[in-house]
């Protein structure tokens, strides 16, 4: 009895290490399948067992998840997938406490279990939100399971709760991934995950036959204010919602932000997508507009037609981004626009210039050339706007027109503004030293210099540093500026006028609110639109048009300048219309600082000796 015992306790021992063991492996081994592999080999090869097998069941459904054997022979497994085969809804009611029901051919025939002369199914009756069972057999001997069963459950309950905690943090992950992955408003992709999706497709396919869309919404921040957030989100997942039916498995759609969607379509001709996309946009916004009539929705949408020289994904929604942009020179009625090779090379230029900005920068290539402002009461130059120029160090010129809006984009603007101001300080320290009769100069100021805190300071900065007397000094805007950011564009115009610099309103009358800002605005004198020269040439009533306003701008105390005069008849206008100064080419054309230095002393020493006569 003692002897007997004895070999109870060390069996029992060796049970608990396998326990420990089995424990052990699936809390060091990463990968489940390998954890499940190593347990089968040391259990089946401890007890004798000829198969391993585990299986997830939802009704009669069975799927075999993993399956060792001994001998390479999976009969068994497969007739448990057979229909019938295991009732497993009788086997719970079966099943002992611990969840373990043990099964011989004699007494469960319909097992079927092949070679297999007894089977212990152990299911998961005790870990709550799971549903899956371990079989283990024995292809030799009917045996009897009590020896090893508390064992052989206690693995499998191991087991268990393991591939539940890895099922719970798949389900975590799988959230996770859609939170990251999917915008939680519409459940279209994001953007890395478009990104990722069509790189692959690409990938495996090819590009035949794909094109993509980019679209935004029109005056979608108004319907916002007029409707709600919440009416236009629901926008938004309609819009999300059309194209993912019309489109289907053949797209994939991803709202980028806000009212912002790029997406990529398959297997469509070209032009036959376009068509059906813009009936598609044309339906949709009707919709919209009829079913909320206070405001007129716009889809603004770019279509690009890949090609196998593509490079990235990225740029293929960049070229429809970039289509999607020309947009805005369109009609409400057309607001598609397709990318194009004219469009290509254009934006091709843009890139070129951009990249030659900073260079140009540096080499010094932008230079300030100087147009006089001539006084209608003295015939003398009482003033000058210095104008940039681009000279490229081959002596080719860059055209304002080509790189004020791209250099206003990227920001290297400010830096064009400041090396302009530089220039004219440097001459006019150096004309001052040289006892030559100086004039206020004024330097155009771009919107985007009042970014920058220090935008005040440096300008006052750079006059004492040239040791320039700030009323040489005039900061020329646009109305535009004033209108886009008022406040904050005032206030820096306020602080330069404390400090003696001039300021001058460059192209009043080219917007709509011009009138309303005039009581509002910092400055010392408004350069009228050319527009109103031109339409003093069409008729009588323009040239009222300017004498009026002029004379309600010299009472709101501005000096009036007209730009752009050209004729001796416009001259004549503008001296009818009582214009303090005049610019144009009819008296001179923008020149390099050493050709003004000139013309200046040459100028203005005629005007004098005729006003003597």
């Amino acid at each position: 009895m003692a002897g007997e015992a004895k070999l109870h306790k060390t069996a029992e021992a060796d049970m608990d290490a396998l326990v420990l063991f089995c424990m052990e492996i699936l809390e060091s081994v990463p990968d489940i399948v390998s954890a499940l592999k190593l347990i089968s080999e040391r259990t089946s090869d401890f007890f004798e067992l000829d198969d391993f097998v585990y299986v997830e069941h939802d009704g009669d459904k069975i799927d075999i998840l993993y399956q060792w054997s001994a001998v390479d022979k999976h009969d068994f497994a497969e007739k448990m997938c057979e229909s019938g085969v295991y009732d497993w809804k009788r086997l719970m009611h079966l099943a002992r406490p611990d969840g373990s029901i043990a099964c011989t051919k004699n007494d469960y025939e319909k097992a079927q279990m092949g070679d297999s002369r007894a089977a212990l199914v152990v299911l998961s009756s005790s870990v709550r939100d799971f549903t899956g069972s371990i079989v283990f057999t024995d292809r030799k001997i009917s045996r009897d399971w009590d020896s090893i069963r508390s064992t052989l459950v206690r693995i499998a309950n191991q087991i268990f709760y393991k591939l539940r905690m890895l099922k719970k943090e798949e389900e975590i992950q799988k959230a996770w991934d859609r939170k990251l992955n999917y915008d939680s408003l519409t459940e279209l992709a994001v953007y890395n995950k478009l990104i990722m999706e069509v790189s692959e497709y690409i990938e495996r396919s090819g590009v035949g036959k794909l094109a993509c869309i980019y679209a935004d919404f029109s005056g979608f921040q108004y319907y916002n204010e007029v409707y709600g957030y919440e009416m236009g989100d629901n926008i938004l997942k309609r819009f999300a919602k059309t194209l993912k039916e019309r489109y289907g498995m053949d797209s994939l759609f991803s709202r980028l932000s806000s009212d912002n969607f790029a997406g990529f379509v398959r297997g469509w001709e070209f032009e036959e997508l376009v068509s059906d996309y813009k009936q598609l946009a044309t339906s949709f916004t009707e919709e919209c507009n009829k079913e909320y009539p206070l405001t007129n929705l716009v889809l603004a949408t770019g279509i690009y037609e890949v090609c196998e020289q593509d490079s990235s994904v990225a740029a293929m929604i960049d070229n429809a981004n970039e289509a999607r942009k020309k947009c805005k020179e369109q009609t409400a009625e057309t607001m598609v626009r397709i990318y194009t090779e004219d469009l290509r090379q254009e934006l091709e230029n843009v890139r070129m210039i951009n990249s030659n900005i900073l260079k140009g920068l540096k080499n010094k290539e932008f230079h300030a050339y100087l147009q006089p402002k001539v006084s209608l009461k003295s015939g003398k130059i009482e003033g000058a706007e210095a104008l940039v120029r681009w000279i490229r160090q081959d002596g080719t010129r860059v055209m304002p027109d080509q790189f004020i809006n791209i250099a206003e984009q990227n920001g290297y603007i400010t830096k064009i503004d400041f090396a302009v101001l530089e220039q004219v300080l440097e001459y006019l320290e150096a004309a001052a030293d040289d006892g030559e009769e100086v004039v206020p100069v004024s330097v155009n100021f771009s919107r985007r210099n009042n970014e920058f805190e220090d935008f005040v300071p440096h300008v006052l900065e750079r006059l004492d540093a040239h040791n320039v007397s700030h009323e040489l000094i005039e900061a020329e805007v646009t109305e535009s500026m004033y209108m886009a950011d008022l406040s904050k564009v005032d206030n820096n115009m306020r602080k330069l006028r404390e400090q003696g610099v001039e300021v001058s309103v460059d192209d009043f009358g080219s917007g709509y609110s011009s009138l309303n800002i005039l009581a509002k605005v910092s400055a010392d004198t408004v350069k009228l639109d050319r527009m109103f020269l031109n339409n003093a040439n069409k008729d009588e009533r323009g040239l009222t048009v300017i004498q009026y306003l002029t004379k309600m701008l010299k009472r709101l105390g501005f000096t009036v300048i007209a730009e752009g005069v050209e004729t001796e008849e416009q001259l004549k206008w503008m001296r009818m219309a009582d214009c303090d100064l005049v610019q144009g080419y009819y008296y001179a054309k923008p020149m390099s600082i050493p050709e003004f230095r000139v013309f200046l002393k040459d100028f203005n020493a005629t005007a004098r000796s005729m006003d003597s006569e």
